[in-house]
């Protein structure tokens, strides 16, 4: 199955490089067309989240009723998310949908460092010949060598793979903050589900988790995650702008507005005490009246 996902990912790239002489700049355009392919899974993922989050109250309430009987609790919440048809896994499914591209992508980047005819045995065309070629290289690095065999050997040859790695994390990350905002600046829900909870704590460590697995991949397959989650982010603004944005992040918006307590209340105050100096004055002038 992997080298059936291997030659279509190839054949794809074959069109893509009689376009665009280079492998990098290929694959970044295989991760444009990947991710727009995706897309309405992402739609769809988006969606769930924010029904799953529309009903945190009666989550609450199922699992206070049945605190006791965790068995009944789980039958509960997975008959309200079947009612309301969201699936709690939900907001994984893009990522898992896409694994098994990062096994044929491996695949594919692995067999052009292989001996004989197999190096474009997953190829044609132009792309066949630079393969052949030895052409693998974008901004420094060998998209077919994998970072961990190179950095040890070669520190200043491996500061590209290095900052490609660097370049995994940080994007993970910003990607996790720009969510942090639109979710009112809480990455954590504490009323959320053990599930979600247990979801969004995987979420939390993911950019980790693919950079230390970047040091194990080709590098053309850390270029992938890289310019994927970059064009995830752009994908994120275009369903915000289609579905308007994260309740709970206008909810927290809303929140932050005018306090009554606050600044508001000083001019009564002001008033109250010049309603009362007056009082006063009145009073001394009628003593002095009866004197």
């Amino acid at each position: 199955m992997i080298d059936a996902i291997a030659g279509a990912l190839g054949g794809l790239l074959s069109i893509i490089f009689q376009l665009i002489p280079s492998l990098g700049f290929a694959i970044i355009a295989l991760t444009v067309i990947i991710n727009l392919l995706v897309f309405p899974l992402t739609l769809r993922q988006t969606r769930s989240m924010r029904a799953s989050a529309e009903l945190q109250p009666q989550i609450k309430k199922i699992q206070a009723e049945f605190k006791e009987d965790k068995q009944r609790q789980q039958e509960e919440l997975m008959a309200l998310y079947k009612e309301k048809g969201v699936h709690p896994l939900g907001g994984c499914l893009p990522s898992l949908v896409q694994l098994p591209v990062w096994y044929g992508l491996f695949r594919l980047l692995r067999s052009f460092s292989d001996t004989g005819d197999s190096t474009t045995r997953f190829v044609d065309g132009k792309l066949a010949d630079a393969i052949s070629a030895g052409e693998t290289s974008f901004w420094g690095m060998d998209l077919t060598e994998i970072p961990s065999q190179i950095i040890p050997n070669d520190i200043v040859g491996g500061i590209p793979y290095l900052l490609l790695i660097v370049a995994i994390v940080a994007t993970g990350f910003y990607s996790q903050r720009l969510q942090m905002a639109k979710r009112g600046g809480s990455q954590k829900d504490p009323d959320a589900s053990s599930q979600a909870q247990q979801i969004q704590a995987i979420l939390k460590y993911m950019p980790l988790m693919f950079g230390v697995i970047g040091f194990t991949l080709p590098a053309g397959v850390s270029l992938y995650i890289a310019s994927g989650q970059l064009v995830r982010m752009g994908g994120q603004e275009v369903i915000d702008l289609m579905e308007g944005p994260d309740s709970r992040g206008a909810a927290a918006a809303n929140g932050k507005q005018a306090d009554p307590a606050g600044p508001a209340a000083e001019p009564t105050e002001i008033v109250e005490a010049k309603v009362k100096k007056p009082q006063g004055s009145k009073k001394k002038q009628n003593r002095r009246r009866r004197k």
